[in-house]
């Protein structure tokens, strides 16, 4: 077969394309292969998103609500006809304005039990068998909760919030507690939205759904024995079944509950699709590329046969005044800044999000990986954790664009207020934290004061006054320094409010 030179020269460059293209071809079907594991990553991180910053923050409102109700609460108080009116009235308001809350009571160190609403001991009833008394002596130190049970007089199936008491003296007072039909925590889970087809609902140790968009599931078993084998054999995870449906759970280590959300393919397809479409970007600029740069090696190269042509031409006919230049191109240059470009467009579509809309501080992800890059390099620091004093009245009276408007407010003023080696968060709610670096403990304490005082100063609109509290644990308590601020934390809130307390 006769050939013409120019023919083969495209050939040749054409057989150096191959090669790059079987790459982009293997290198795309490898991102179809992978497509399940990004799935599964971002199903993972909606279930870690929804665990802590909707059934987290949950639990720690009840506990918040909890210690409210019981904060200072002594023998004496059933035994003085005024003290016990003022904690009855407390907890019937609190029934009033929580529809989840079933029974309020407390039952003291002589098995006497006082509830609200009030209700008849049934025959038989035995407290110290009950689920709540026995988790409340297991777990003596802190507000357990149990899995769900049958509440003796309605029979109805509650969740129950628990914790032992004692005097000064270190002597059990008794035990307070709260039944909860965790109505709030559907409703709640019923406003999440995840995408077309999605649903989120939470399980307890035993596979039984305890809060569910549907309320009506509530209280029902999960009878799918492959699923429960799924769930419970780790404490998060990601898995598919056959029809395409992904199950992603995570664990709540307060109350064991089980946070799973089912999501079909096709809600995570969005995710996927602009990864796909930079791919089929890059192979159509590679193609692309690839012919213009045929063209021009092509025609650059017969430039010089003909230029070479021209010139033999010229010296058979005498003519020694030869032009010999040649041309450059930067084509190669360019192909290698274009990819660069189109990996990094791809590169950035997995970076995680580390600030708080609403602040535009730093939020809790951040602060893990903070706290674990300050242990890894053994530098001191200190934890301040500020709580804004009587945030919920303020919002609930002038509506949550104002309570928004005081949230970005004060973390404009904290993060003005430290030093560019400080770190200033919000931990969460109307709750905020921040992270002194090094050993002075008086420039902190000043720091710190600087805060509260600056606030306490702001002039703000509707002429409400807005102050914050504050518990401030230094360097040299190496155990827990978050845990230690928010003891601190709420003994200024319940000596006072406006202040912020140290060691």
């Amino acid at each position: 077969m006769n050939i013409s030179l120019k023919n083969k020269i495209r050939l040749n460059v054409f057989l150096l394309l191959i090669p790059f293209m079987l790459m982009i071809y293997f290198y795309y079907h490898g991102v179809i292969r992978t497509a399940d594991e990004k799935m599964k990553m971002e199903s993972q991180k909606i279930v870690n998103n929804i665990s802590e910053l909707y059934i987290e923050e949950y639990i720690y409102n009840t506990e918040k609500d909890f210690n409210y109700l019981f904060e200072d609460i002594t023998i004496n108080d059933f035994y003085n006809v005024f003290e016990y009116s003022d904690l009855i009235s407390k907890w019937e308001t609190y029934r009033k304005i929580n529809d989840d809350a079933w029974y309020v009571y407390f039952a003291t160190k002589y098995d006497r039990l006082y509830v609200v609403p009030r209700w008849i001991e049934p025959p038989g009833y035995e407290i110290t068998e009950r689920p709540w008394y026995i988790n409340a002596y297991s777990n003596p130190f802190e507000i357990s909760w149990t899995q769900p049970y049958e509440e003796a007089v309605t029979k109805s199936l509650v969740v129950t919030a628990a914790r032992l008491y004692r005097d000064s003296k270190g002597d059990v007072i008794g035990i307070g507690a709260i039944d909860l039909t965790l109505e709030n925590l559907s409703n709640m889970l019923d406003k999440i939205n995840v995408g077309e087809g999605a649903e989120v609902f939470i399980l307890d140790k035993n596979g039984e759904i305890i809060a569910h968009p549907q309320y009506s599931r509530v209280w029902t078993k999960l009878n799918n024995q492959n699923l429960i084998e799924n769930i419970y054999k780790k404490d998060s995870g990601v898995f598919s079944v056959e029809n395409g449906i992904y199950y992603a759970f995570n664990t709540i280590e307060k109350t064991g509950w089980k946070v799973v959300v089912k999501i079909p393919d096709k809600t995570l397809e969005g995710i996927i699709e602009p990864v796909r479409s930079e791919i089929m970007y890059l192979v159509v600029f590679a193609i692309m590329l690839f012919l213009i740069i045929q063209h021009i090696i092509t025609n650059n190269i017969f430039y010089h046969f003909n230029n070479i042509s021209y010139s033999l031409l010229n010296l058979k006919k005498g003519n020694y005044n030869l032009d010999m230049k040649g041309r450059k191109t930067k084509e190669i240059e360019d192909l290698y800044a274009n990819f660069s470009d189109v990996i990094g467009k791809i590169n950035s579509l997995n970076q995680e999000t580390i600030i708080d809309p609403l602040t535009n501080l730093y939020n809790r992800r951040y602060l893990s990986r903070q706290l674990e890059d300050l242990k890894k390099n053994n530098e001191d620091y200190s934890i301040l954790m500020l709580d804004i004093d009587d945030f919920k009245v303020a919002n609930d009276k002038f509506g949550h664009n104002f309570g928004d408007f005081v949230l970005k407010k004060i973390g404009y003023m904290i993060y003005s207020n430290v030093r560019n080696e400080d770190t200033a968060l919000r931990y969460g709610g109307e709750e905020f934290l921040v992270i002194f670096r090094g050993k002075d403990k008086e420039i902190i304490q000043k720091l710190s004061e600087n805060i509260r005082e600056n606030i306490e100063r702001t002039i703000w609109p509707k002429d409400i006054k807005i102050t914050v509290s504050g518990g401030l644990s230094f360097y040299d308590n190496k155990e827990d320094l978050i845990k230690h601020a928010d003891e601190l934390l709420y003994k200024s809130k319940t000596e006072g409010k406006n202040k912020i307390y140290t060691e």
